[in-house]
């Protein structure tokens, strides 16, 4: 059925009967209905993700694809992980559907949507494998506990390690962000995650970097090839201001300020800020952009990071960080541990933590506390050293003064 169904959708596509979302970008009307198609229904149930979703638009009558962008080859290939062919309920891929469409309209980035979605589908398979309801309009609180005490025990499929903490609370923040929709869009009338304990955040110190290790790094990168030149001078910047990756992968040649040295990002929120770079980030992009970058046969793009064949991708950026760090043999290296280690260095350096938020663009105090927390035993050792009470009577005894 889904050989018969890849072949209905591309007759289909050739008639241009289903014009593509690339060709009809964020088309949204007031007043539409979820009409999926039956070869629609077919895949979505096996591989929401991996397929496109028909919408019918009520007041055209026009069915646009929207959504899903992934290979159809990928998927008859056998290249999606197990977990993510496990069937998900239909009442989640329709729900999943109209939460796409109603956050996207209202700005919502991407990543934030596959943050959402990604805990939802979990949740419904959790349902399907458990056999409870998975009618989402029947899903209630012990279910969710169920299924938070379940991820507490599982594996993950992708890295074969157990659920970290922070992956359950952002599962259970998705979950919030899924069922707040329902509500408002009047789907329910009460949310079953009323009562239920947010997970908590292990009390663990996030991990920086010492200098050796970025060294190390740097040294990996050495060398005049392009991917040399590029993955230095995207280290650099990465490390001397704290950017997010989407932030850093998002950046065009026009938001650098050289005179400044300065670069303005869109942080969450869709909340533009300028951040400053040194002069050895600055040597390494000016190189970069002019050395190589000048010479690659997409040169004329806005984009300030080029792969080899294409514009980088977050994606690509993040390997090339994870491998960089590998090569470096530092274990478990991601992207966000330069963020980590950027706001380490500036708080142990003095920086006050305001100056710290406006940097890095954390609105949250509890969010920074938890970033402070590496560097607040260096720093209540180091004010110990200087202000020791033992240290101030031991010397006025020296002296013989005790006034």
């Amino acid at each position: 059925m889904l050989v018969a169904a890849r072949d209905r959708y591309r007759e289909l596509s050739s008639l241009m009967l289903f014009p593509s979302s690339r060709q009809q970008p964020n088309r949204v009307y007031p007043h539409y209905n979820y009409y999926v198609d039956e070869f629609i229904r077919t895949t979505a149930n096996v591989a929401i993700g991996y397929f496109h979703i028909i919408i019918n638009y009520r007041e055209t009558g026009i069915i646009y694809i929207l959504i899903v962008e992934r290979s159809w080859d990928k998927y008859m290939k056998g290249s999606i992980g197990w977990s993510d062919q496990r069937v998900i309920p239909d009442s989640f891929v329709r729900a999943e559907t109209q939460f796409r469409l109603a956050r996207g309209a209202t700005g919502y980035k991407a990543s934030t949507l596959a943050t959402y979605t990604s805990a939802w589908r979990k949740l419904g398979r959790y349902l399907v494998e458990q056999k409870l309801p998975t009618d989402i309009k029947l899903v209630k609180k012990q279910h969710i506990d169920g299924f938070l005490n379940e991820m507490r025990s599982a594996t993950s499929a992708k890295t074969k390690r157990p659920y970290t903490d922070g992956t359950i609370n952002n599962t259970f923040r998705g979950l919030q962000g899924m069922f707040c929709w329902a509500l408002e869009d009047g789907v329910l009338k009460r949310s079953p995650l009323v009562g239920v304990q947010t997970p908590l955040l292990s009390d663990v110190p996030v991990p920086v970097l010492s200098d050796a290790q970025v060294g190390a790094m740097l040294n990996v990168c050495k060398g005049k090839g392009f991917l040399n030149v590029r993955d230095t001078a995207l280290l650099w910047l990465m490390y001397d201001t704290g950017l997010r990756l989407a932030e850093t992968v998002s950046i065009q040649l026009s938001d650098i300020d050289w005179d400044q040295q300065t670069v303005t990002v869109l942080g969450k929120g869709k909340k533009e800020r300028t951040v400053p770079f040194g002069d050895c980030a600055a040597d390494a992009l000016k190189k970069y952009i002019s050395s190589v970058r000048a010479k690659h046969r997409l040169h004329y793009v806005h984009d300030l990071w080029l792969g080899r064949e294409k514009v980088l991708t977050r994606n690509g950026a993040y390997q090339i960080i994870r491998d960089v760090g590998a090569a470096a043999k530092i274990n478990g290296m991601h992207p966000h541990i330069l963020r980590h280690t950027f706001i380490h260095n500036c708080l142990s350096d003095g920086m006050s933590e305001g100056h710290v938020m406006e940097l890095t663009g954390i609105k949250s105090r509890s969010m920074m506390d938890r970033y402070a927390r590496s560097t607040r035993t260096a720093r209540a050792i180091a004010d110990h050293r200087r202000l020791s009470p033992g240290d101030r009577l031991g010397s006025k005894l020296a002296r013989g003064n005790m006034e």
